[in-house]
């Protein structure tokens, strides 16, 4: 089956993810990809896309946001609600579908989401399907041939892993927080701005017919000697540090920590604060990472066009002050 990976999907072992794969994904679990041939991007390109949206999300915003960026093919939007109703209005051979999936499991070794070995999954990502026959077989059943061409996956915030993975709450004890009343999101970068720029860098790959692989990685060295001049912004949840281990919040760094071997001007304000600055049309690039597996993916994202200008990957958990000394190497 065939996929685009963007962004998210996160396991009780880690890995982060903000960018977009195109092609067919060896397995829900890892991040892998085979390319799509021509035929499939043709295919899709001539299909009419429904954007199923989430009820998380709001309808008239996304729709706005969305209409503005996409020139793929015809986009048509439909509530969730809408949606469940009957979903074969939409499920039909020759259309491609956006939609919200949101599931769990475990897989290999022991399934005790208290346990260290093992790996439990959950899946908290948009998905882009194409369909190329939807019909009844002779039983009644409904059978279906099609192929994954698109996932946006989200990071799951620590709050949420805690709570889907059991862990102990240790440090939030320590630091005097009570648990059940700290805010934290369901998922820090399942938001409308990092949204919108996810979808403006699909809809272009797949209208030029691109592959795109985040373990290629991602350097552009002429965009960013641009941030010797400019402000890097980067949202407050970056700060905070996982403990793998047990599963627990490790520590929240202070922004002068994390930056102190980033030479050039940056300014680390709150998710809310970043997401209208990127619906508001401001120029700027944001620093951000998502998770999925053991691997940590980082980006830098212009707010405007949605264009990566900096993507890598590696086995870790937390972005580190030698992130940012690599990023400052590239600069100079």
């Amino acid at each position: 089956m065939k996929k685009l990976l963007l962004v998210f999907c996160f396991l009780s072992i880690i890995k982060s993810y903000s960018q977009v794969n195109i092609g067919q994904s060896k397995s829900p679990f890892n991040t892998y990809m085979i390319s799509l041939k021509k035929s499939e991007f043709d295919l899709v390109k001539k299909s009419t896309t429904y954007f199923i949206v989430p009820n998380e999300l709001n309808y008239e915003e996304v729709k706005k946001n969305i209409q503005e960026i996409w020139t793929l093919n015809k986009i048509v939007f439909v509530s969730q609600d809408e949606y469940e109703k009957d979903e074969y209005n939409y499920v039909m051979a020759g259309n491609s579908i956006i939609r919200f999936i949101n599931s769990g499991g475990a897989f290999g070794g022991k399934t005790n989401p208290n346990s260290n070995f093992g790996k439990v999954g959950t899946n908290f990502k948009l998905v882009m399907f194409h369909y190329l026959k939807v019909e009844k077989n002779k039983k009644g059943k409904i059978e279906k041939d099609l192929f994954r061409v698109a996932e946006i996956y989200f990071t799951l915030s620590i709050k949420s892993r805690i709570n889907a993975f059991g862990a102990t709450k240790l440090l939030w004890k320590k630091r005097n927080v009570d648990f059940e009343k700290e805010i934290e999101p369901y998922s820090y970068n399942f938001n409308l701005g990092y949204i919108r720029n996810y979808f403006q860098t699909l809809n272009e790959k797949l209208l030029k017919g691109e592959n795109f692989k985040v373990r290629d990685g991602i350097k552009n060295k002429l965009k960013l000697k641009e941030l010797k001049s400019q402000i890097l912004y980067a949202p407050d949840w970056v700060l905070k540090q996982y403990n793998n281990m047990i599963r627990d919040l490790k520590e929240i760094l202070t922004p002068e920590e994390l930056f102190k071997k980033y030479e050039y001007k940056y300014n680390v304000i709150s998710n809310n604060e970043l997401n209208s600055k990127i619906l508001s049309g401001d120029d700027f690039y944001d620093f951000i990472y998502a998770q999925f597996n053991d691997v940590k993916i980082l980006s830098i994202i212009h707010s405007i066009t949605g264009e990566i200008i900096y993507l890598t990957e590696d086995n870790s958990f937390n972005v580190k002050d030698s992130d940012l000394k690599d990023i400052s190497k590239l600069i100079d």
